[in-house]
């Protein structure tokens, strides 16, 4: 019986140092990546350039749709706000520390979210290929950092939906509506993982909580529209525009590809074999991507990286089965 003991607490502890070397793993990837990213960032802007920026945020006069995007800011300003030093390097400090969070929080999630399928070194596979792409995805190097966080949020949330923790989810989609308005995707994603192929086509549970979800979200967008006053932003004509420039378009192209390069390949491969869940939330991408065609601009290929977890462990499907 001892001899069962002491083996069952040396298994325990094998599993533990297990966890711990991944963990720490992660986190030395994510801290190499998030000091990257913030150089690039800054490299954009003068430090001075940064702050007043952040100013304009904080103080909720910039343009539109960055005016509405209040939660990061909220969480630089907090954070800022007891570092004992001059505002301008407050700010430097506490957005460094920022982007130390939100990609270790990107990174973790998808690990964690992708361990649901496949074994611990194809999820640290995953994290890697995520940690790469990251480096192309927030290339330009621009203030969009909540875009980092939106990664993680809609992880998490995907999480949630898989684990059927609605209540959770819920608080997920009021912290991402609160930081970007593509939060909505979570509702939709949720809406579309549950219909059905035949009547019923969603059950009166379901429905009722998507319902709640979009509520919800709009409260949300409207309601900081209605606080905050509008904006001045780029007209559809304006980005479409920009968009169709010779440069735009070459541009986005290297862009696209260079965001998972010929790794392209095994997700369209991947997509008949995908486990269920993940297919089921595949119905969300034609959606999102069609947002990104209208509203956005083609070469910011940041704004694909919310697809990320759905991305991964679709192409990571293909080493499964090898």
């Amino acid at each position: 019986m001892a001899g069962r003991i002491i083996v069952k607490k040396l298994s325990l502890t094998d599993v533990e140092r297990s966890r711990l070397f991944t963990l720490v793993f992660i986190l030395s990837i994510s801290a190499v990546i998030a000091s990257n990213l913030f150089n690039y960032a800054i490299s954009k802007w003068t430090p001075e350039a940064a702050y007043q920026l952040f100013q304009s945020l904080i103080r909720h006069t910039s343009e539109a749709p960055m005016r509405y995007r209040i939660l990061v800011p909220f969480f630089i300003q907090s954070v800022s706000s007891i570092i004992p030093s001059k505002p301008e390097a407050g700010f430097l400090i506490s957005y460094f520390l920022y982007y130390q969070f939100s990609v270790a929080f990107a990174l973790i999630a998808n690990y964690v979210f992708i361990r649901f399928w496949y074994s611990r070194k194809l999820a640290m596979t995953g994290v890697l290929i995520m940690a790469v792409s990251l480096l192309v995805a927030f290339g330009d190097g621009y203030f969009q950092p909540w875009s980092i966080l939106e990664i993680g949020l809609f992880t998490i949330g995907l999480i949630a939906i898989y684990k059927e923790k609605e209540a959770a989810l819920a608080v997920i989609i009021l912290l991402a509506a609160l930081n970007r308005e593509t939060g909505v995707f979570l509702c939709l994603t949720y809406l579309l993982i549950h219909l059905k192929t035949h009547h019923p086509f969603i059950n009166a549970r379901h429905l009722i909580w998507s319902m709640v979800y979009f509520a919800i979200w709009g409260i949300v967008f409207f309601g900081l529209r209605l606080w905050l006053g509008s904006a001045p932003q780029l007209s559809l004509s304006e980005i479409m525009q920009r968009n169709l420039t010779p440069s735009g378009l070459v541009m986005a192209v290297v862009n696209i590809f260079l965001f998972l390069g010929a790794l392209w390949i095994q997700v369209f491969h991947g997509f008949k074999t995908t486990p269920d869940f993940v297919r089921k939330a595949w119905r969300a991408v034609p959606v999102y991507i069609a947002f990104f065609l209208v509203f956005g601009i083609w070469q910011e290929v940041r704004l694909l990286s919310t697809l990320y977890p759905i991305l991964l462990v679709t192409l990571l499907n293909q080493w499964e089965t090898v």
